[in-house]
């Protein structure tokens, strides 16, 4: 009796737990699948994204979901460089090509310090009012509107408020993302897209107690050995908000520890960020000291020495290796544009210390995310150190956007991007370079045909960038000068050389490079003189 009553016991609890199982199917059924079998929670997020991507604006702009929302409820276009009005299908006169890429604040002339105009909204023209159209615009702070009449004198009021964006535009804004790719994604929308659940990884590390996606970790591996540009095998990977963040991550770990102070250098022309944010986060262990030259003396063979190198170089594009050497010498090597589409890769790199961002590999600047591939195990827990201090690791969302992009590159033999890119700046740098081979008054760097180990060929090179030098004796800002022609660039002296240099960006989108050459090229044909300069 005792072993019946046992047995009636456990078969209600199976059946209460079986009950239990079903009740949960149910409604878990219910929250993620409608009546015709199909997964619903994502249908309203997708419906949007579709929605907002199919707005119309004059292939000069975009709308997006985070976008500032008109009087129709509708994220407005975010129009391009020059381009205005609620589809950015307004062409402003006289606009500035924008040419640097700072991502600093805008400057009003390319050489001041003053922030730049920018436009606000152009209406529609005035009912009853032909030809009359308004505008809005900021400048300094201040609000503007005026009203204009086609070849009229304008009439300037100022106003507190901003009006609702019927479009936005720049007539310079002080950036030069890397929107070049933009085409390509757009052409692989499908494999791209992330659709993000309201509760995707609301924990602050993955399973276990690593803040990196594994997942992740392994398809930049993946990729790099696509690209043929860097050996990963056992090496560890540091994920960053941006390569920038990962530059002092490695500072503040080879610094560590140390029996005295590290000095920092670089060798000129470098990228302004080492000095600036090393100076910034000044402390004990470390200071920037400047030019690697000066360092590499017998007489400095005793100072701990940190050095930048940035290969390819950022301005000029040429590959570059460690000016210090000896045994307290440790070296950070910027490979951002160690990628096919920038330049040849003579052999994968294998540097203690490597860093590269996917800005420069995807084009996704605003992801804010970089790696580091480190050899040392100290160092690489070093830099893990920095980064859950600052950040208590990268985001979750900027990670599975991160793998995403790298699922999508992969596809295939993984090669479609580096082909469409290289091919595109290439096109890019031949334009240009033919504009200054007419030139007597500029000069752009000469870059040499190397062998690529991806093309596995001899290729002609395809900058990020092109440094220009003024070859006139009178002038000694070169800024100053295409500034004149209405070309905004980036001084010689932020990259700690005189300003008979200056730095144009190829990275921007097509109106961007467009505007550029249309502009180079009347400043050429004002010359007056046919005969090119050599390159320096």
């Amino acid at each position: 009796m005792v072993m019946g009553g046992k047995g009636k016991s456990y078969c209600w609890l199976s059946l209460c737990l079986l009950g239990s199982t079903i009740v949960n199917i149910y409604f878990l059924s219910d929250l993620y699948i409608d009546g015709k079998g199909k997964v619903s929670w994502s249908e309203e997020g997708a419906a949007k994204a579709e929605e907002v991507a199919s707005i119309y604006c004059s292939n000069h702009g975009r709308a997006y979901l985070d976008g500032v929302i008109g009087e129709d409820g509708k994220p407005v276009c975010e129009c391009h460089t020059c381009y205005a009005g609620s589809d950015c299908s307004l062409l402003l006169p006289h606009c500035a090509a924008d040419v640097d890429r700072g991502a600093h604040g805008s400057r009003i002339d390319g050489y001041g310090s003053e922030p730049q105009v920018s436009v606000l909204k152009i209406s529609e023209p005035e009912p009853n009012c032909e030809g009359v159209l308004r505008l809005w615009f900021r400048f300094q702070n201040r609000r503007f509107r005026f009203w204009f009449r086609t070849g009229g004198f304008p009439t300037v009021f100022h106003s507190s408020k901003s009006p609702v964006f019927g479009g936005s535009g720049s007539i310079s804004q002080f950036r030069g993302d890397p929107l070049f790719l933009e085409p390509f994604w757009m052409h692989h929308a499908s494999s791209s897209a992330v659709l993000i659940s309201g509760w995707h990884r609301m924990s602050y590390s993955f399973p276990g107690p690593t803040p990196i996606s594994e997942v992740l970790d392994s398809h930049i591996r993946r990729i790099h050995h696509v690209a043929k540009n860097a050996l990963t095998d056992g090496k560890y990977i540091v994920f960053g908000a941006g390569s920038t963040q990962l530059l002092n991550a490695a500072v503040y770990a080879l610094s560590a520890n140390l029996s005295s102070p590290a000095s920092v250098v670089a060798s000129a022309p470098f990228y302004p960020i080492y000095k600036s944010q090393t100076d910034f986060f000044q402390n004990e262990n470390y200071a920037f000291k400047g030019e690697a030259s000066l360092m590499s003396n017998a007489s400095y063979a005793n100072t701990n020495v940190i050095e930048f190198v940035t290969s390819p170089n950022n301005p000029d594009g040429n590959l570059k290796e460690a000016v210090c050497k000896g045994p307290n010498v440790r070296a950070i090597y910027d490979h951002a544009y160690f990628w096919p589409h920038f330049t040849a890769i003579p052999s994968p790199a294998d540097e203690d210390v490597m860093i590269f961002t996917m800005s420069k590999l995807t084009g996704h600047a605003g992801s804010r995310f970089g790696w580091a591939l480190v050899k040392d195990e100290e160092v690489y827990n070093n830099m893990m150190t920095y980064i859950s201090v600052a950040e208590i690791g990268i985001s979750r969302e900027t990670q599975l956007r991160a793998l995403q992009l790298m699922k999508a590159i992969l596809r295939g033999d993984g090669k479609e991007i580096f082909d469409y890119a290289f091919e595109k700046m290439s096109d890019r740098w031949g334009k240009i370079s033919r504009v200054f081979s007419k030139s007597k008054r500029f000069s752009i760097q000469e870059i040499p045909p190397l062998y690529c180990n991806f093309f596995d060929k001899v290729r002609g090179p395809s900058p990020g960038y092109a440094w220009v030098k003024c070859e006139r004796e009178e002038d000694l800002n070169c800024t100053r000068v295409l500034g004149e022609a209405n070309i905004i660039g980036r001084a010689g002296s932020r990259f700690s050389v005189a300003d008979r240099h200056v730095r144009l960006s190829l990275l921007k989108g097509d109106d961007d490079f467009n505007l550029l050459l249309n502009r180079l090229e009347t400043l050429v044909d004002e010359e007056g003189g046919p005969e090119a300069v050599s390159s320096f």
